[in-house]
């Protein structure tokens, strides 16, 4: 799982190999402790590759009662490792798993460790959704990256290329997936390399996410911004999106403005205000949308994906347009910075098509 050159590979445990070996066992103490190991605990290390390092002083950690469960998503690796392991060492398990899914049981596990591993994951939102399912009711989620505070504020995208991530970026996800972050350790390793900090954030699953009916949709607070295209041709969108009323609505301000389609006409420009609540009786999200049209569209939360990277909106009921028209909003999630909306429409007795596409990416 943990991919790219070997630099990168080794980030962390190279850093501790130019400690003494007293930093090196505060190093690892720092980490038992966020997991909170206890004798015969249950741990997986996701994206181990082939470092035995942190399986091994976890396994000791925990005792012959407890087990370490490797899990790496290239079967070279995980070969590498077996290689490594010293033929003492009995409680280590070899585990091949998938980029959005560690194929591990549901509440099998006190405790889950991602070193150096997490900004490699380009599925991290299916991934800690099934995460959060492997771990007990109070399982810890330790999660150990590095970031360059030049780039503390730059793109995820910038971030993931240099192999680092912010610590309120990965805060920010580890929330959105339904954990609670319960400590912060910055910096973890000092003095190692001017300019890059190594840090720590250990989490644990928060209450279930049915009592939080906007996990789904807290990502999208903020403003937006993207190109749109479809029927009306090419233009530009940007949102607003807003906690408003103490929390209880979000709020959505929408612009967009499609180019001229001949030299002798003008932009169009359509907006729309939306107010997305939660029906208690439902028990769904429901979406209102005025738009300067005169329209008025009312769509519910129709569907939404296990890991909550495709969410759908039907209307229920549109107001001031001919009887039988439907409307469908679907929100693609492909970073928590980036996300495609595609606006549907169907005519009376026939299928949806679609009739705008906007790619949006976060201004702020």
């Amino acid at each position: 799982m943990k991919l790219g050159i070997a630099a990168a590979l080794l980030l962390i445990s190279t850093a501790l190999r130019a400690q003494t070996e007293e930093a090196m066992q505060k190093f690892y103490s720092g980490v038992h402790a966020a997991l909170a190991l206890k004798p015969g605990a249950v741990v997986a290390d996701i994206g181990s590759g082939d470092d035995p390092e942190h399986a091994i002083r976890i396994a000791a950690a925990i005792g012959p009662n407890g087990k370490v469960v490797c899990v790496d998503i290239k079967q070279a690796a995980l070969d590498k490792l077996k290689q490594k392991l010293p033929a003492s060492v009995q409680n280590i398990e070899l585990h091949l798993g998938k980029p959005d899914d560690p194929l591990l049981p549901k509440n099998a596990f006190d405790a889950v460790l991602i070193s150096n591993a997490y900004h490699e994951m380009a599925e991290h939102q299916g991934m800690l959704a099934h995460l959060r399912e492997s771990l007990k009711s109070e399982g810890r989620l330790v999660v150990i990256e590095a970031i360059d505070n030049r780039r503390r504020k730059a793109a995820r995208e910038e971030q993931v290329q240099n192999h680092e991530f912010s610590p309120d970026r990965l805060e920010t996800e580890l929330v959105a997936a339904g954990f609670k972050v319960v400590d912060r350790v910055e910096p973890l390793i000092a003095g190692v390399n001017d300019g890059v900090v190594r840090y720590l954030l250990a989490a644990t699953p928060a209450e279930s996410k049915k009592s939080d009916p906007w996990a789904a949709l807290r990502f999208l607070e903020g403003s937006w911004e993207g190109p749109s295209a479809g029927e009306p041709g090419k233009g530009v969108s940007s949102r607003v999106y807003r906690f408003d009323l103490g929390g209880h609505v979000l709020s959505a301000r929408n612009q967009s403005v499609w180019q001229p389609k001949s030299p002798s006409s003008k932009s169009e420009v359509h907006e729309d205000i939306g107010m997305f609540s939660y029906d208690n009786a439902q028990k769904k999200i429901v979406l209102r949308q005025f738009h300067v049209e005169g329209f008025v569209n009312e769509y519910v939360l129709e569907s939404m994906s296990p890991d909550g990277k495709l969410l759908e909106f039907v209307t229920v009921r549109i107001e001031n347009i001919p009887p039988g028209w439907k409307a469908r909003e679907a929100y693609r999630v492909i970073s928590p910075d980036e996300f495609v909306e595609t606006f549907s429409l169907a005519p009376p007795g026939k299928d949806f098509s679609i009739y705008s596409e906007t790619r949006l990416k976060r201004e702020k």
